[in-house]
């Protein structure tokens, strides 16, 4: 037997008024060796006339052979200048273990009744809710469970709990592993919801499953990790707007495709190229309209790393040993219930109706390496893509963006190193009710680039980019033709400051097409026609261990726009 008692007295005082505290708190415990416990706690808390609080709990944990017993018990009445509370919360579990086997029942209640003080009503916060749940498993190395959930859930209505919702679920999940590399798992909820304040709705019934394999073989030579997801619902329709905020605030310019605009348009918005020109941040809203749906999403990656063939006698084995290759994809669908069966379930099938798909997002990365993170050289073959699309009231807007290209890496000595990067690419975009925002992006990039490390704390970085794009959607489509040199010093002046300097001119030809369009925008990428320059400094200091300065100036020259200059400071605490 445990007895343990707390009594405190203090007082809070200010010029404006004076205010005492009192509390108490007294905690009993008994305990059985073999048998289990029982605990029981009791606080009390009072403030002048501005709060009074009693709270009680009891703890009963009890254990006898098969049969284990569990009770949770939680109450608390408190009266404020405002509100009076009664808040309960009971949970309760009983189960049989058997062997491997656990049959069990689990009651949970919460009721939370917050009356005003001066009418005795009780307020939109107060609710109530029973859940009961039924359960099975199987505990070892395969894993299962079994449970039936009831839950019923009361808002508050003329003063008195009235039964809100009604939610009926199953549950299956469980996992397995062959060998201690190899690991399945899995969930199935199926899931019957009845909205009680309108009673003409029938109830919504939906489902959802995950499926999840994670394995390795032959000694991490090959990982594998697959997370598959399906499941039902019903969402509100969306529709966007923009809203301007001060600048350098937002994410989006309002891109004016004539100067004579004064009213704009949801075509007429564009991500900020740079930071300080952002004024729009862009809100989604709720339409009206409620659609059902399918979720089927899929994520999966492939790592081939022989690197430990590195050691071995065998001649193939030791030259396999520096080549290795990883390939992620990872795929988000939402379609609407028109749909047949095997749009829902397979992630991969691609011909679906426009009607019916609802919002897609996808990217893929395919590379092959060879001496990967090797000393001194490195090669790398790689192949990108990703597609957004979302479906809104307004129509349906889709971007996708595919690359391939070549990344090689050679350092000369501890001092010099160089990096040759050629790539192609395809941007696409394609809006349902704003044409001028199609376009097809075809084009190519070629970036070389030198670093040298002046000594260890000072390094130059100089860099050539080459880039040609045309749009292929039209016969005679905008096309650019970019030259770019850069050149960047970082100095790391002692362990707590750095200075970063960096000077970037482009040379830009923009053809065969307005620069105001949304395609020109995006060919341009926020430079104009003719000479850009853009320069900027930068200054980080710790102040100390978690408090940090940084300074900034940026300065743009582009095209014939007048010079902007930016200055920027800000002080970040790290907890």
């Amino acid at each position: 037997l445990n007895n343990n008692t707390s009594v405190s007295v203090g007082s809070l005082e200010s010029p404006n008024f004076i205010s005492s505290e009192n509390w108490l708190t007294q905690n009993i415990s008994l305990e059985k060796f073999g048998l289990g416990s029982i605990q029981y706690g009791l606080s009390i808390y009072n403030r002048d006339s501005l709060y009074s609080g009693l709270r009680q709990n009891v703890n009963v944990h009890l254990q006898k052979k098969i049969i284990y017993f569990d009770v949770q018990y939680n109450d608390l009445h408190s009266t404020s200048s405002f509100e009076k509370t009664d808040f309960q919360r009971p949970t309760v579990t009983l189960s049989f273990n058997l062997k491997d086997y656990k049959i069990g029942f689990t009651n949970q209640t919460e009721v939370n009744r917050r009356r005003e003080i001066t009418t005795d009503t009780l307020t939109r916060n107060a609710y109530y809710f029973i859940q009961n749940q039924f359960f099975i498993e199987k505990s070892g190395k395969n894993f299962l469970r079994l449970a039936y959930n009831h839950r019923e859930e009361f808002s508050a209505l003329s003063n008195a709990f009235s039964l809100n919702n009604l939610t009926e679920e199953i549950n299956f999940n469980g996992s397995t592993s062959t060998t201690a590399s190899q690991i399945f798992s899995w969930n199935a909820i199926y899931r019957s919801l009845k909205n009680n304040s309108n009673t003409n709705i029938a109830a919504q019934k939906t489902y959802l499953g995950r499926l999840e394999y994670i394995g390795n073989f032959a000694k991490r030579f090959l990982k594998v990790n697959t997370l598959y997801e399906v499941g039902s619902g019903r969402e509100q329709k969306l529709e966007y707007q923009f809203i301007k905020v001060n600048k350098g605030e937002g994410q989006y310019i309002w891109h004016k495709k004539n100067e004579s605009d004064s009213v704009p348009k949801l075509s007429d918005f564009e991500l900020a190229p740079y930071s300080d020109q952002g004024e729009y941040v862009r809100v989604a809203l709720f339409s009206n309209q409620f659609q059902n749906i399918y979720n089927t999403s899929l994520s999966q990656s492939f790592n081939l790393d022989p690197s430990s063939w590195q050691k071995s006698s065998n001649t193939l084995k030791k030259i396999l040993s520096h080549v290795s290759a990883l390939s992620t994809l990872s795929i988000s669908r939402r379609v609407s219930q028109s749909v047949d069966i095997d749009a829902v379930f397979n992630p991969y099938k691609n011909n679906i109706p426009d009607t019916a798909l609802i919002g897609l997002n996808t990217t893929s990365r395919n590379s092959l390496f060879i001496n990967r993170n090797n000393s001194i050289w490195e090669l790398e073959l790689a192949s990108n893509s990703s597609r957004q699309r979302n479906t809104y009231v307004t129509g349906f807007e889709e971007r996708s963006k595919a690359e391939t290209y070549t990344r090689l890496r050679y350092n000369f000595s501890n001092t010099t190193t160089t990096q040759f990067f050629i790539s192609n690419f395809q941007l696409n975009s394609n809006a349902e009710n704003f044409v001028d925002r199609n376009y097809q992006i075809k084009g190519f990039k070629f970036e070389p680039q030198l670093t040298i490390f002046l000594n260890k704390n000072a390094r130059l970085t100089s860099q050539y980019k080459f880039k040609s794009a045309q749009n292929i959607l039209k016969t005679e489509g905008e096309q650019l033709t970019l030259n770019e040199f850069s050149s960047e010093f970082t100095l790391n002046a002692a362990k707590s400051s750095q200075l970063r300097a960096k000077l970037t001119g482009t040379v830009v030809n923009f053809m065969n097409g307005e620069a105001n369009s949304a395609t020109g925008f995006a060919i341009l990428e926020g430079l104009q026609n003719g000479n850009n320059f853009i320069w900027n400094v930068t200054y980080d200091k710790s102040l100390s261990q978690n408090l940090l300065l940084s300074l900034s100036y940026e300065g743009r020259s582009l095209g014939v726009a007048p010079v902007s200059h930016i200055g920027r400071m800000q002080i970040r605490a790290n907890f």
